[in-house]
């Protein structure tokens, strides 16, 4: 009985039994920005949002966990994607993207695209199939994302096609947000300086917003709702529901007290086509910080620690 281990394999055995390899442990965070960076495409939701996009793309630096979001009307676009990604980012770090990891989706394996990394010296890792824990930081934030924008939305009047939106505006909380993963919030670790909390505003919440009138008896304000940060401007995004627009400006009042309600609490309105809907702990911290981290006018976010220590922020 001591040369159990030296047993010939039961072929049978395999057939009958094989089973999955254990994932131990959590591979190390890379030294530097750009060293390694995450991606993952998901979709097609369920409802495109507007502007026709069905799916988005994400792109997460592993030294910082900082991370990129960018919304697509078809898969094909994610080499496109990653291209205007890699110029902006390599521009605002002087560095260089080292390798690129992401499972083996068929957008990630086009002759076009394997063809650019290599010719930018940038090395593949690809997931074996069937391995999702190996593309572990890409899928985790792909479901923290969808999370937020499910509880976001589920607090607003909003039309369900506003999910991009809430995507973008989630994608930048995290960012700015405290991570078991890393030392400092991503946003201080990409910048190398701490985020402002003071413009932030509650997702959703109705406001009134300056009009551009002509004649003096005209309403001199409209009533709106909040709906993001544009990035290239300064000021907000707001949804006209009356003129069905949306607005960019910095001359608003915003209703928040009392906002949300609890009416829409449980209802689930965006779901990737090809998953059940579903409700665990993560959703229910990710609804509290998206709650508090907006209400925190003030930058104080002492509490946050706590409240998205969770594996679902990676």
């Amino acid at each position: 009985m001591d040369n159990l281990d030296h047993l010939p394999t039961c072929e049978s055995c395999l057939k009958g039994k094989m089973t999955k390899k254990p994932f131990v442990g959590q591979s190390a965070i890379v030294n530097g920005l750009l060293d390694l960076v995450h991606t993952d495409v998901c979709g097609p939701l369920s409802i495109p949002a507007r502007g026709g996009f069905s799916y988005f793309i994400t792109f997460t630096d592993d030294h910082s966990r900082y991370d990129y979001v960018y919304l697509m009307r078809y898969k094909s676009e994610a080499f496109g994607r990653f291209k205007e990604y890699r110029l902006e980012v390599e521009n605002q770090t002087n560095g260089k993207i080292k390798a690129l990891r992401s499972d083996q989706g068929g957008e990630y394996l086009s002759g076009e695209f394997r063809d650019y990394l290599k010719e930018n010296g940038i090395l593949s890792q690809w997931t074996p199939p069937g391995t999702p824990q190996l593309n572990g930081v890409a899928e985790r934030r792909k479901r923290t994302l969808l999370d937020m924008v499910r509880s976001m939305m589920s607090f607003t009047e909003l039309p369900p096609s506003f999910w991009g939106y809430a995507l973008e505006t989630a994608a930048k909380l995290l960012n700015i947000a405290p991570s078991k993963s890393v030392p400092q919030t991503p946003y201080e670790i990409w910048h190398g300086k701490p985020a402002s909390y003071k413009y932030l505003r509650v997702w959703g919440s109705p406001t009134y917003v300056k009009r551009l009138v002509g004649d003096k008896l005209d309403s001199r304000s409209s009533l709106c709702r909040f709906i993001g940060y544009p990035k290239e401007t300064a000021g907000y995004y707001f949804y006209d529901p009356a003129e069905q627009k949306i607005l960019v400006s910095r001359n608003a009042v915003f209703l928040e007290k009392g906002f949300p309600s609890d009416s829409r609490h449980d209802e689930v309105l965006i779901e990737e086509s090809n998953e059940e809907p579903h409700r665990d702990t993560r959703h229910h911290l990710s609804l509290r910080f998206t709650l508090i981290v907006f209400q925190s006018s003030v930058g104080q976010l002492e509490s946050l620690e706590y409240l998205i220590g969770t594996d679902s922020l990676g």
